[in-house]
């Protein structure tokens, strides 16, 4: 904080110099345009050096400000814009060493952190998936992801991800018609919508053929 104000303070300063300029070049404007006016040399003087003066101060503060808040927006971006990058570099150094409970546990943490962030989830889904062979559990951190995406090629993502885990790995189609039904309605024109048309009518004619047989 002490930076920021000394920074401040010395924006400032500069601020006043250069409108002591403009106050002076306002001052000399004002005694040349007196005649014009009607008025004494001094007071179109002290006139223009305020005037100057003034405008100079209240334009620079006003640059300044707003590229203040540019840099800002780009190192320190609010919920409103594109959310900073989130580092999970602990976490994966966990995995890589098998350590995958501390790291689920670590992912978990950074889940509570912020609500609104699917990846820990995801993360901790493809733990379970690829690393523990826990399906189930998989599966419901994918859930819980889905429920923290945000933008829709995040939702079309996971989603895919977890259907195809329902079809591919737990061999269990029946429950991933809703997630691809979703994503069809959602997203037709998408390539992940078009694939869940697919994978849907499929799913349809094999359940189709077994309760025919």
């Amino acid at each position: 904080m002490r930076d920021i104000d000394s920074g401040a303070a010395a924006q400032r300063i500069q601020l006043a110099a250069w409108s002591l300029v403009v106050a002076a070049i306002g001052a000399a404007i004002g005694v040349r345009l007196a005649p014009a006016f009607g008025t004494t040399a001094v007071v179109a003087a002290v006139g223009g050096a305020l005037l100057g003066g003034s405008l100079m101060y209240l334009i620079g503060w006003r640059f300044a400000s707003a590229a203040a808040d540019a840099v800002a927006s780009i190192f320190a971006p609010s919920g409103s814009s594109t959310p900073a990058l989130r580092e999970y570099s602990l976490a994966e150094s966990l995995v890589v060493r098998g350590q995958f409970e501390e790291a689920i546990r670590l992912y978990l943490e950074h889940g509570e952190k912020d609500v609104k962030d699917a990846e820990p989830y995801v993360r901790i889904a493809r733990i379970y998936r690829d690393r523990l062979e826990r399906p189930e559990d998989a599966a419901t951190a994918f859930r819980e992801s889905l429920t923290r995406a945000e933008q829709p090629g995040h939702e079309q993502a996971i989603a895919r991800e977890l259907a195809e885990l329902l079809i591919h790995r737990m061999n269990d189609p029946r429950r991933s018609m809703p997630i691809l039904a979703r994503l069809a309605e959602r997203y037709p024109a998408s390539p992940t919508g078009s694939w869940a048309r697919t994978e849907l009518a499929e799913i349809k004619r094999q359940l189709q053929r077994q309760s025919e047989g």
